[in-house]
This record gives structure tokens, C-alpha cells and sequence, in this order.
């Protein structure tokens, strides 16, 4: 049975023990409610208080029952308390260091600063392409999500160089900014060019001035979302057919098509050949 669930039903019992004893301290003793669940209260908790009133010999008996039965079960409840956080507080320690683990054992990787809406998507889509990467995001909430998506992540804040060497940033491959916050992602990329200049940086912008700074700051690549989104809109409208090709390019389709990139070494006997029909059909 779940450790919770016990409290619970340990709590239920110790309340029935206090109305069985103060109902029962009445109607033996004759005293008043006050008295029968005073008298109650410091037998159960076992507090050595003296006896509130004289017992007679049934009351004696009734305060037996009542010792025996309720200072077992708030010992109990106790027990399971102290089980629930100890043991929460060992799976937090020894989750953190397998987490830790992951990412020194990672080379090569992404870092992903901000799991919003935006940093949502660019995690999905490394997932599924199986793209090494850690997430980087401040909100406690999301731990849940990471480790159901089995996402390696660091709750902290981006902008620290502590928590960026955490992330294991000397033996990244790139880190993406997509923090909400333009001020935050500029000293993101600033902070992690710091660390090696050869870092390919992506960040996010939602005007043209905070772009002029991130690439200033370092940044290889800056995106829009909205004006990513307007140009979008406005191409599906004036280049109805480009939109459509370049969304199959994208992975935008239903046809399970996917354009890839491949890298030639510099002994391939492709190296400046045109994509005929001849060397299509050698390669399927």
C-alpha cells in the first residue's frame, strides 16, 4: 500500500480513537466533554501528564484500550511520514546524480536554454530526429514532463556560467536561446561565446534591435518567431506552390517524404557531378 495512503487511513483511525475516548471518558466517568478529551488527547500522545479526574476500574481498562490503540497508530502515521520524505529526498539525490551523469557523458550536444512553447518544439523535434541535447529552464513544474519524455535537463537559470558548465558547454556542438526574454537571451549568448567561439549559438528575438545585439553578442543565427510566421502567411498567399515545396523540405507533409542533408568526404567520386538521372539511379 502507498506510504500516503497509510497516513491517511492512520489519520482517520487516530480521529475515531478521539471521539471513541471522549464518548467513552463521558459516559463511565460522568465528566464533562472538556475533561473526556483532554484526558484523551494526553493518553493517546503518551505526554505523562497526571490524570485529569479519578478512574474507576472500567475507566482504567478504557484508558489501557486507549493508550494501546493510539499511541500505536500516531507511531505508525510517524513512521510512514518520515518513509515518504526520506525516501523522496533519496530518489531526488540519486535521480540528480544519474541526471548528472547523463550530461558529463554527453559530447557533441545541444544545449536548449527556455522550455517554452518555442523550446517545447525544438526538444521534440531532437528527440525524434535522437539529436543528444539537456534542457535548461528555471520552472520546477516541468521536471515531471522531462522525465516522462526521458529529457535530460537542469532546473537553473541560463544566463549563469555555473550553470552552463553543468551542462557540460565545452563539449557542446551548439546552444539554442529561446528564452522569453530578449535580454536574457542576449546574455546567454554573450556568456556562452565566452566559452568557445567556435559554439554554434542560435538565439530568439521578437524585434529587430534585440537581433542587432544577439549578433553582436556572438549569435550565428537569429530568428523572428513573428516574423518568421508573417512571411509565412504572406508566401502561402503570393507563392502558393514555393510554400508547399519548401514545407515537403521541412518535413511539413503528409507524403512521408523528407529532404536530408548528407556530407560528401573529399575522395567522393560525386564531388562536382549535377544530380542526373544516371547518378540518382546509381544511388537508389
Amino acid at each position: 500500500m502507498n506510504p500516503l495512503r497509510k497516513i491517511v487511513i492512520s489519520f482517520l483511525i487516530i480521529v475515531s480513537i478521539l471521539a471513541i475516548g471522549t464518548i467513552g471518558y463521558e459516559y463511565i466517568e460522568g465528566v464533562s466533554f472538556l475533561d473526556s478529551f483532554y484526558m484523551t488527547v494526553i493518553t493517546i500522545t503518551t505526554v505523562g501528564f497526571s490524570e485529569v479526574f479519578p478512574l474507576s476500574t472500567t475507566g482504567k481498562y478504557f484508558t489501557i484500550f486507549i493508550i494501546l490503540t493510539g499511541a500505536g497508530t500516531i507511531a505508525f502515521a510517524a513512521t510512514q511520514a518520515i518513509e515518504i520524505i526520506v525516501a523522496g529526498e533519496v530518489r531526488k539525490i540519486l535521480g540528480r546524480r544519474k541526471m548528472d551523469k547523463k550530461i558529463k557523458s554527453l559530447s557533441e550536444h545541444y544545449i536548449v536554454c527556455g522550455f517554452g512553447r518555442i523550446g517545447k518544439i525544438v526538444c521534440e523535434q531532437l528527440l525524434e530526429k535522437k539529436v543528444p541535447f539537456v534542457v535548461i529552464d528555471k520552472d520546477n513544474s516541468k521536471i515531471d514532463y522531462f522525465n516522462e519524455k526521458g529529457i535530460i535537463y537542469i532546473i537553473g537559470d541560463a544566463t549563469k556560467e555555473s550553470v552552463l558548465m553543468e551542462a557540460n558547454i565545452l563539449e557542446a556542438k551548439g546552444l539554442i536561446a529561446v528564452v522569453s526574454s530578449d535580454a536574457e537571451n542576449v546574455y546567454i549568448v554573450l556568456t556562452a561565446k565566452g566559452f568557445s567561439k567556435n559554439l554554434f549559438v542560435i538565439a530568439r528575438s521578437s524585434d529587430e534591435e534585440s537581433a542587432t545585439k544577439m549578433f553582436w553578442a556572438g549569435a550565428d543565427k537569429v530568428f523572428s518567431p513573428y516574423t518568421i510566421g508573417a512571411v509565412s502567411i504572406a508566401n502561402t498567399i503570393l507563392k502558393p506552390n514555393v510554400t508547399e515545396f519548401m514545407d515537403i523540405v521541412m518535413g511539413k507533409n503528409n507524403f512521408n517524404i523528407e529532404v536530408g542533408e548528407i556530407a560528401l568526404k573529399s575522395s567522393s567520386k560525386l564531388i562536382g557531378k549535377k544530380l542526373g538521372s544516371q547518378i540518382l539511379g546509381k544511388l537508389v
